[in-house]
C-alpha cells in the first residue's frame, strides 16, 4: 500500500467450473465505483491478486473479490485499506510472467497432479513445476510451451512417489525476460489402503517473516469441531519489525468458537492479533477452534487464510505475508474427524463399494454370529441350571 497504489489479494475456489474473477473497489463501502479487469482462473482454485493505481493519499478505500462461473456470481468480504501520505511514483509494470501455484489434486499413493496458473504478460511463456520431498525441491517436470496467453491453468502429473509421504512443489513460468516462481505448496500421498484426502497447506513468506496455517483434519463435515494452528516468525537476524498485525479470515461456512489470543469480529469473521514489535527471530503460535456450519456442502473446499502485516524498518514500507490452509467438505458422517464405518466402507455409506469392503463386512457379520451363538448358549445354560 502506497500513496497512490495498492495490491488487492484474495482466494477463489472454482468448485470445478470455469471461473473468472476480478476486484471491486472505491471510497464507498456500499457503492463500488471501480473494477479491475476480469481474469480467467479456469477450473482451478488459487490465491489471486491485482494492483490498482490512481489512488489519493491519506484516503480510505474499500474492496472485495468477485468470482463468477456458469452457476452465478460470488462476492468476498468487504475489506478496507488506507493509503499513505507520501506520493510514490507507480512501479514499472514487469514484463516477466506472473506465476501462481495452485493445489495438488488426484493425490494417490504413488502419484499426484500438480496445478498452477500463469499470466504471460504479453510474451511467449513456458511453464513447469519444481518438486521434491523437501522444500529444497530438486526435481523438475518437463517444460510446456504455452505461447502468449492472458491467463492459463496448467497441470502435470508426477509419479513414482512413496505412500504416506509429504512432497513440496511450486509452479514456474519463464519468458524472454526471465523466470518467476509461485509459492511452495505441500501435499501428502495416501497411505496404503487409506482413502483420506490430505489438507493442503500453503506457507506464506516475505523477505522478513514466515507464516503458516495448519489443521490435522483431512476432511470436515457439517457439525464438526475443527482446530487450526497459526505459526508466525520474524526470520530476520537483525531487524525488529514494528506495527505487526496478524489477521485470520474464517470462511462463512465456519463459526468461530475460541482462540488462545486476539479479538474476533463476527461481522467480518476475522480474528485480529496485535503483535506490536517482533524482535529478530521472534515468533509464536496461536490456536483457534471453529465449528463447521450446515452451509458447508459436500465437496466444497474451505480456505482458512491469514495475513501478517508489518512495517519494514529499512524503508518504513508496509509488507505482508499471506498463508492459507485448504480442507475438503464431505457429506455428514464421513469426515476424518469422526469415528464410524466410513473408513471401512468408503464415502460414508453403510454398504461397501469394493471387494475389500464386502470382505470386511462379511467378517464382521460372521464375528457377530459367533458372538451371538456363544452369548445365547451361555444364557441357555444359565436357564437350565437349578436355582
Amino acid at each position: 500500500i502506497s500513496a497512490n497504489s495498492a495490491i488487492l489479494s484474495g482466494y477463489v475456489s472454482s468448485n470445478g467450473s470455469a471461473t473468472n474473477y476480478w476486484f471491486q473497489w472505491g471510497t464507498n463501502p456500499s457503492l463500488f465505483s471501480n473494477t479491475t479487469n476480469p481474469l480467467n482462473l479456469g477450473y482451478n482454485s488459487s490465491a489471486v491478486s491485482d494492483t490498482i493505481y490512481g489512488l489519493q493519499p491519506n484516503t480510505t478505500y474499500y474492496f472485495r473479490a468477485v468470482a463468477q462461473n456458469s452457476y452465478g456470481t460470488n462476492y468476498g468480504q468487504i475489506l478496507s485499506l488506507t493509503t499513505s501520505g507520501t506520493v510514490i511514483p507507480p512501479p514499472v509494470i514487469s514484463t516477466l510472467p506472473t506465476t501462481l501455484t495452485s493445489i495438488a489434486t488426484s493425490i494417490g499413493q504413488t502419484s499426484a497432479s500438480l496445478n498452477g496458473i500463469v499470466f504471460s504478460n504479453g510474451s511467449a511463456t513456458n511453464v513447469s513445476f519444481e518438486w521434491g520431498s523437501t522444500t529444497a525441491l530438486g526435481q523438475t517436470t518437463g517444460s510446456q510451451s504455452l505461447g502468449i496467453v492472458s491467463a492459463y491453468a496448467f497441470a502435470n502429473t508426477i509419479s513414482n512417489l512413496q505412500p504416506s509421504t509429504t512432497y513440496y512443489f511450486r509452479a514456474v513460468g519463464t519468458n524472454q525476460y526471465g523466470t518467476t516462481r509461485g509459492d511452495i505448496v505441500s501435499f501428502t500421498t495416501r497411505g496404503v489402503g487409506s482413502p483420506n484426502i490430505i489438507p493442503t497447506t500453503v506457507v506464506g513468506s516475505s523477505s522478513l517473516v514466515a507464516l503458516k496455517i495448519e489443521t490435522k483434519y483431512a476432511t470436515i463435515s457439517s457439525g464438526d469441531i475443527s482446530d487450526y494452528t497459526v505459526t508466525y516468525k520474524n526470520t530476520s537476524y537483525s531487524k525488529t519489525l514494528t506495527n505487526a498485525v496478524l489477521q485470520v479470515k474464517i470462511p462463512k461456512e465456519m463459526e468461530f468458537n475460541k482462540a488462545t489470543t486476539g479479538s474476533y469480529s463476527k461481522s467480518d469473521q476475522t480474528l485480529t492479533v496485535e503483535l506490536g514489535n517482533l524482535a529478530p527471530r521472534e515468533g509464536g503460535t496461536i490456536s483457534l477452534q471453529v465449528k463447521i456450519l450446515s452451509a458447508a456442502k459436500d465437496k466444497d473446499m474451505l480456505v482458512m487464510s491469514g495475513v501478517l502485516a508489518y512495517t519494514n524498518p529499512s524503508n518504513d514500507a508496509q509488507e505482508n505475508a499471506l498463508a492459507y490452509s485448504i480442507t475438503k467438505v464431505v457429506k455428514d458422517g464421513s469426515s476424518g474427524n469422526l469415528l464410524g464405518a466410513a473408513s471401512i466402507f468408503g464415502d460414508g455409506s453403510f454398504l461397501p463399494t469394493t471387494l475389500l469392503g464386502w470382505l470386511a463386512l462379511t467378517l464382521i457379520i460372521f464375528g457377530l454370529i459367533i458372538f451371538g451363538r456363544k452369548f445365547y448358549g451361555a444364557k441357555q445354560t444359565q436357564t437350565q441350571m437349578p436355582k
